[in-house]
């Protein structure tokens, strides 16, 4: 084959979305990837750290942090409230619970549950996040008592 000659395979081209919601930061270097028929989407209140990558079709919730070289494969859903600590690799197809902390340098390889610290290769649950805990069910309560 020369390469005058079409290749024989075909390109995919992303035909999905990309949703970023208000009050997000960005830092520098960071890629947010186009879903390739679904949608990528970042909610309210998102800060994300230098050199991220957000991958296809991933869902990140509101008020997430994202520390410095973190990467999101693909399919990827991120709690409320959760912070993903610097240099963690969650494999594609994660879904990691609301209030969590995954800690530095963690490869996350199965999904992580609601309300806990995890941290390590693998990443394995090491505790409780109470703290966290407590402070939304008090934040909760003096919302619904103000309205």
């Amino acid at each position: 084959m020369t390469f005058s000659e079409n290749p024989p395979f075909k390109r995919l081209i992303p035909k999905g979305k990309i949703v970023i919601g208000n009050n997000v930061f960005l830092n520098t270097h960071t890629d947010v990837v186009q879903a390739f028929e679904g949608t990528t989407i970042i909610e309210d209140g998102v800060i994300v750290g230098q050199g991220v990558i957000v991958g296809h079709d991933s869902h990140v919730h509101k008020d997430v942090r994202i520390n410095n070289s973190v990467i999101l494969n693909g399919h990827v859903t991120i709690g409320e409230n959760t912070t993903i600590n610097s240099g963690a690799n969650i494999r594609n197809r994660i879904t990691i619970g609301k209030n969590t902390i995954i800690g530095m340098g963690s490869v996350v390889v199965k999904d992580i549950p609601d309300n806990v610290i995890a941290y390590g290769n693998p990443c394995e649950i090491r505790g409780n996040n109470t703290l966290s805990t407590l402070i939304m069910r008090k934040i909760t309560k003096e919302v619904k008592r103000i309205f």
